[in-house]
């Protein structure tokens, strides 16, 4: 029989199959931004569960445009896809969306911060991310510390940013509300923030980016203005992104756990589409790596 099949050149027919069982074997992965290095190492992670479970993989990317999303999600229901990982990023869901994905009837996991409580969860401590910097600065010696934010509608970059102002107003370095600037999370918005902030009277002498890619910015805004790195200005990013330890001075970051991120959300979508039940919310530990980009206060 198994010769005969193999003659004939048979293989499964999906979609017959998926009929019978009522199960197509396909999940939809919705992502913000593939510019940014963090979504592909969580794909990476997320693959990795999939394939093991012979799911195949629909990614959508928004580029940050909520109408995408809904229109994304529709073509995922009409395809019926077993579930749904929904990345959040530089901004939350909208509401639009998030109803549309509960009508949907489907499993639905989302990774990183957001606010609403309707799905499981899979993000990294934004809160601590925030201290471990701060508190890494103080360290040093730093008291004039500038902090240079994602977008004001992002709630991953309102705990950083809550959990830096928080540790450095206990510790006895307040910050003043001008030493504060937003971005994009993108290097240019990065570049612009710190050259606002170097140009105060009163310039702070370290920097906490809101990502590796603004604090690239923020290194070629001090290099223009021509301080020296790090004896003139101590500078920490967000993520680990592979360039961090390549730009010169190596710049100290945050790391997060990309890949576990994604493994984890995988393996709680397949858990709901199988209906067992999941951690509802599950926040991973983030590690400070120190490189050359941070030196003592002078």
């Amino acid at each position: 029989m198994v010769d005969a099949v193999r003659k004939l050149g048979y293989y499964p027919n999906d979609l017959a199959r998926s009929l019978l069982s009522e199960r197509t074997n396909n999940i939809g992965v919705i992502v913000p931004d593939l510019s940014n290095p963090h979504y592909p190492a969580v794909m990476i992670g997320l693959e990795e569960i999939a394939s093991r479970h012979s799911y195949s993989v629909i990614l959508h990317t928004t580029d940050e445009q909520p109408e995408k999303l809904a229109t994304y999600l529709k073509s995922l229901a009409s395809k019926r896809v077993d579930g749904v990982v929904l990345a959040a990023g530089g901004t939350d869901p909208d509401e639009e969306s998030l109803r549309a994905i509960a009508d949907m009837r489907m499993p639905a996991v989302v990774v990183g911060r957001y606010t609403d409580t309707r799905f499981p969860t899979v993000e990294s401590n934004n809160h601590l991310a925030g201290k471990l910097a701060a508190e890494h600065l103080r360290q040093l010696g730093h008291r004039r510390i500038g902090i240079l934010t994602g977008p004001p509608e992002s709630s991953s970059s309102a705990d950083r940013t809550e959990g830096a102002i928080a540790f450095l107003t206990s510790n006895g370095a307040p910050v003043d509300e001008s030493l504060v600037v937003g971005g994009d999370y993108l290097a240019e918005s990065g570049y612009l923030a710190a050259r606002q902030l170097l140009g105060l009277a009163g310039p702070p002498t370290a920097l906490i980016a809101a990502t590796d890619r603004m604090a690239a910015g923020a290194m070629a805004a001090a290099h223009d203005l021509g301080l020296s790195l790090p004896d003139q200005l101590s500078i920490v990013g967000y993520d680990n992104i592979d360039i961090a330890q390549y730009l010169r001075p190596a710049l100290t970051t945050i790391s997060l756990p990309d890949k576990l991120m994604g493994r984890m959300a995988m393996t709680k979508l397949h858990e709901l589409i199988n209906g067992r039940a999941v951690e509802h919310h599950s926040v991973l530990d983030v590690q400070l790596i120190v490189r050359a980009s941070t030196s003592p206060a002078s």
